[in-house]
Order: structure tokens, then C-alpha cells, then sequence
């Protein structure tokens, strides 16, 4: 009785513990991409100490627009043509403006480093985000309440 008993809870436990592996942890994936781009794009500490906290900054400005937009896509009430309208044209203002933050940044990139290295940085925050999206798509997840 014993036995089963214990196989049942460390059953539970690994159950559990895989269940965990695939929740999203927004600081986990904000460090495995610096330390994805870093590796990948070759950069010097002193290139790091230079890059990171303006990657960070810019991160930080983009994460609220795209909570925002995330808000309108999620929009309930598409029986509405003036409010989906609406949240069209918002979505249209966020997104222009994320993509001037964007290039807001990169000029602030090329003022501290090489234009190679930012093309480098570049590539591999790209990259990293194909490769999130693709294990992403991999893993099955639970289906959301409407």
C-alpha cells in the first residue's frame, strides 16, 4: 500500500513538474533572449554594459503598446461596426507607433555600436523570436475559457 502510495505522489510530482515547464515566465524568457542575442551576436562586455540596458528600455516602452493591442484583439463585442472600427484604427496607431520606438532604439544602438554589431543583434533577436514561436507551436496547450 505504501508503494503505491509513493509511486502515486512522485507520479503527481513529475506531472506537475511538466506541467510547470510549459508556463509562461516572461523574465525567464526576456533573459534567455539577452543571453541568446549576447552569444549570438558576439558581443564584448563592454558592448553589453552599452547594449542591455537600452534593449531593456526599449522593451519595456514596446511590452505596454503590445498589452495594449493585445486588449483590442481580444475585443468581446464584434457585433459592433463603429467600436471594431474603432479598435482598428488604435491597433494601427500602436503598431506605428511601437515601430518608432523601434527605429528610436536602433538609432540609440548605432550611437553607442558598430553598425555590424547592431545588424548582428538584430538577427538574432529575430532569430530568437522563430525559434520561441516554433516551440511554441510545438507544445499543446490548454484551451482558454470564452
Amino acid at each position: 500500500m505504501k508503494r503505491i502510495l509513493i509511486m502515486s505522489i512522485t507520479l503527481l510530482l513529475v506531472v506537475v513538474a511538466a506541467a510547470a515547464e510549459h508556463d509562461f515566465n516572461p523574465r525567464r524568457f526576456q533573459a534567455d533572449m539577452e543571453t541568446f542575442i549576447v552569444k549570438e551576436a558576439g558581443l564584448t562586455p563592454a558592448q553589453i554594459d552599452k547594449f542591455l540596458p537600452l534593449f531593456r528600455e526599449m522593451q519595456t516602452k514596446q511590452r505596454a503598446l503590445f498589452d495594449e493591442m493585445r486588449q483590442y484583439r481580444r475585443m468581446a463585442d464584434f457585433g459592433d461596426d463603429n467600436a471594431c472600427a474603432r479598435a482598428i484604427h488604435r491597433m494601427d496607431n500602436i503598431d506605428v507607433q511601437i515601430r518608432r520606438i523601434q527605429q528610436q532604439y536602433h538609432r540609440k544602438f548605432l550611437a553607442v555600436l558598430p553598425g555590424r554589431v547592431v545588424m548582428k543583434i538584430l538577427r538574432a533577436e529575430d532569430c530568437f523570436h522563430r525559434q520561441a514561436f516554433r516551440r511554441a507551436a510545438r507544445c499543446p496547450r490548454a484551451p482558454r475559457e470564452k
